[in-house]
């Protein structure tokens, strides 16, 4: 029970970071809601953070691969990492609970993060095509490698399903906010 609840919390993540993207990038939602979207969807990362040390790596890492590649670009996502980095390192005293061994994983899945985000946006601008194109807006890299690390034992098979439950949230936003571009662009009289 309390597995199915750490995922559905991180299929809400992604639902919500994706509704925020859509609301900005493609004017597909109202952005009126997006500020309370934001401060409630740092809580809960925040929250999902001091609860579960797989959920603190994988949340970190993202945080990590979006700031470095300036995807904090609007005040929501600023607000949704301040409040999500300050829930947690006020649990924590200031000082995140990594071990040695984190290190690494984290660095490997920032990058793997930052990769996916350039990739994205090389594939949006027409630079990258064909199945290249296609892994990268679907943000291939960092699946790819949370799947080699689960493979080889190094982290458990939760860690991939919980950040499966993100990202599926993410996609099915997506294909939400894709279907009514389409709806919302259509001639008059199609």
């Amino acid at each position: 029970m309390i597995y199915l609840l750490k995922a559905l919390s991180f299929f809400v993540l992604g639902s919500g970071v994706k509704y925020i993207d859509a609301a900005y990038d493609d004017s597909v939602f109202s952005t009126a809601f997006t500020v309370p979207l934001a401060l409630l969807l740092g809580l809960l990362a925040g929250t999902c953070m001091i609860w579960d040390h797989d959920l603190l790596l994988i949340s970190l890492s993202i945080l990590v691969g979006v700031l470095v590649t300036g995807k904090l670009d609007v005040l929501p996502f600023r607000l949704l990492a301040l409040v999500c980095l300050t829930t947690t390192l006020t649990y924590f005293a200031g000082k995140l609970p990594l071990h040695g061994s984190d290190w690494p994983i984290l660095l490997c899945f920032a990058s793997g993060a930052a990769l996916d985000e350039i990739g994205n946006d090389l594939a949006d601008a027409g630079v990258l095509r064909g199945r290249l194109a296609f892994f990268f807006l679907n943000r291939g890299f960092l699946k790819v490698l949370v799947a080699i690390i689960v493979t080889v034992q190094y982290l458990s098979a939760s860690f991939l399903l919980l950040f499966l439950a993100f990202d599926f949230g993410y996609f099915l936003f997506t294909f939400l906010s894709q279907r009514r571009s389409k709806l919302t662009h259509r001639p008059m009289g199609a």
